[in-house]
């Protein structure tokens, strides 16, 4: 997750890795490979799951949240 300033400089930037950080759920480069070849899956909560580690870390990492104006994201 990134952070920027009004003027889109990075103001804090944290990560977690699917597979090390999350090993409960068992993915292999962040997906699960399903019978059919090139068949892969993404577990939703563990998407969830993510974003809420994330949030928390970014908290820990002493990120004030009150100054958060917008917030973005994507998929595919």
């Amino acid at each position: 997750m990134v952070a920027i300033d009004a003027g889109l400089s990075i103001v804090h930037s944290t990560a977690l890795r699917y597979d090390e950080d999350l090993p409960e759920y068992g993915t292999k480069n962040a997906v699960i490979e399903g019978p059919l070849s090139g068949e892969v899956t993404q577990p939703t909560v563990m998407i969830a799951d993510a974003i809420d580690r994330v949030l928390l870390k970014m908290a820990s990492e002493g990120f004030d949240f009150s100054k958060v104006r917008a917030v973005s994201g994507s998929g595919q």
